[in-house]
């Protein structure tokens, strides 16, 4: 499936827009899923109308790219670090945040891109 009519900065997660075939390495891996970018903050490593490839599985190192989950809708984001209650996101453009791990649904490794 893949996400990603736009709300402001944030990617609705509530209905996919699409179908899209998985990249190899994802052809297992059941809870993949792929989304839009519309955030240009993160450019021009995730330029906007790029198609992310996401697996929540996979375990995130500091300096990864990530789709943060909170509630309905998903932000694009860099891992820093985790603590065992925060965790520190870089959202782009000097937007650095720490949030309370409880508050998300999910922080998911962002694994493969197709650019426009």
């Amino acid at each position: 499936m893949v996400y990603g009519k736009a709300s402001d900065v944030e990617i609705d997660m509530t209905a996919a827009v699409a179908e899209t075939e998985r990249p190899a390495s994802l052809s297992h891996v059941i809870d993949a899923f792929a989304a839009y970018v519309h955030d240009a903050a993160l450019s021009p490593s995730l330029p906007v109308g790029s198609l992310i490839y996401v697996d929540p599985s996979k375990p995130l190192r500091p300096g990864d790219f990530v789709l943060v989950k909170q509630g309905a809708s998903g932000r694009i984001a860099v891992f820093r670090g985790r603590t065992s209650d925060t965790v520190t996101l870089d959202y782009g453009g000097g937007h650095e945040e720490t949030a309370n791990v409880v508050a998300l649904s999910g922080i998911c490794k962002i694994v493969s891109v197709d650019y426009p």
